[in-house]
């Protein structure tokens, strides 16, 4: 027994060294630090000078860390913050050697806006661009670990393919009610398009509530298909087009990919007791909804997005979609199937439906 607790006690100091280590740089480490900041803000300094011609101001410098369970240990890399006639921006840069090997964020919004001119003469209409990623994937805080939007390329106003080509970069073009699905290889033979690394997606909302509603966290997959008509996205030259069809009944909207609405019939239905899922996810729960039976002649996945509000509003935890199938006479009930989520306005779940199945679904109160 003494000898375990002797061990415990070994374990347990060690790991707090560990532990104090991670926290804490070591007296060494804070002059190593120190000089690489102050080496990345003259390698700032000259990447801007060499790149843009003029002498930007250091407003502030953050060393980078890696961040890890037991905290953080600092890297060379530095994010210099800068400043030149009124305009803030970022530069970042090793600060280990001498070298103008740096990525800035200088150019970001007139890109943007040259992207957006050119998109909007390619597809008339109203269009909002934004773009995911860069040239470095950085990390300042101990929680957010995402892509900076920084590149490293000079931007002369056509060279989109040398400055957003460099490494991955999604461009991301929002309309209202556009179709796509007319536009031809003929329409995108600028080099952008043929960049391995450029990913270029083009979504139509069928409203602009809906571009509201989804906003800037973007996704083209069937989970924000009740906002999207329709998409084209382009890679490498390779051009992929969808149309989202979307039917309605009763409450609810509802998708199947690879098929249209009339695939699946739903039926309002009489649901069996309540406690029938009591020990499958359930306890003691209570049906928000309705119940409803579904069908298809084929096996596919049936995406249901069901009004938040008519499930009283209530927090994601509180609700849970339950299903009853029925095989050979008998009957099994289930909770939370295999997708859940809430998007916007609505609850959407995932059912995977085989062939002839016979089962009903309804949404229950945890």
């Amino acid at each position: 027994m003494r000898k375990r607790k002797k061990v415990f006690l070994l374990v347990t100091i060690f790991l707090l060294v560990l532990l104090a280590g991670c926290i804490s740089d070591s007296p060494e480490q804070k002059k190593i630090n120190k000089q690489n900041i102050e080496q990345a803000k003259i390698n700032a300094q000259n990447y801007i000078e060499q790149k843009y011609g003029f002498t930007a101001e250091i407003t502030d410098a953050i060393l980078e860390r890696q961040h890890g369970i037991f905290g953080s240990s600092p890297r060379s890399t530095v994010l210099v913050k800068m400043q030149y006639d009124g305009k803030e921006f970022n530069v970042y840069i090793d600060g280990a050697n001498v070298n103008i090997d740096g990525a800035d964020d200088y150019q970001v919004e007139l890109i943007t806006e040259s992207i957006e001119s050119f998109f909007t003469e390619l597809i008339p209409g109203e269009c909002s661009i934004y773009l995911l990623g860069g040239d470095v994937r950085v990390s300042y805080d101990e929680i957010e670990n995402e892509f900076d939007i920084m590149f490293s390329n000079y931007f002369d106003g056509t060279n989109f393919d040398e400055v957003l080509g460099k490494s991955r970069c999604e461009i991301v073009a929002e309309y209202v009610q556009q179709d796509f699905s007319s536009l031809g290889e003929e329409c995108f033979s600028n080099k952008m398009f043929s960049s391995e690394n450029i990913y270029v997606t083009f979504i139509s909302y069928r409203s602009h509530d809906c571009m509201q509603m989804v906003g800037r966290d973007h996704s083209n997959d069937e989970k924000y298909v009740v906002y999207i008509d329709n998409d084209l996205s382009i890679n490498n030259g390779v051009i992929t087009k969808k149309t989202y069809e979307i039917g309605h009944f009763d409450d609810f909207y509802y998708y199947v990919p690879g098929g249209v609405p009339e695939d699946v019939t739903f039926r309002k239905i009489v649901p069996d007791d309540e406690d029938c899922w009591d020990g499958h996810g359930i306890i003691d729960g209570t049906f928000l909804t309705d119940a409803y039976s579904v069908n298809c002649d084929y096996e596919c996945e049936v995406y249901i997005y069901y009004p938040w509000n008519e499930l009283e509003n209530l927090p994601t935890e509180k609700i849970s979609m339950t299903i009853c199938r029925e095989k050979e006479g008998e009957k099994k009930y289930s909770a939370d199937v295999s997708m859940f989520c809430n998007v916007g306005e609505y609850i959407v779940y995932e059912i995977p439906v085989e062939k002839d199945d016979s089962l009903y679904f309804a949404f229950m109160k945890k």
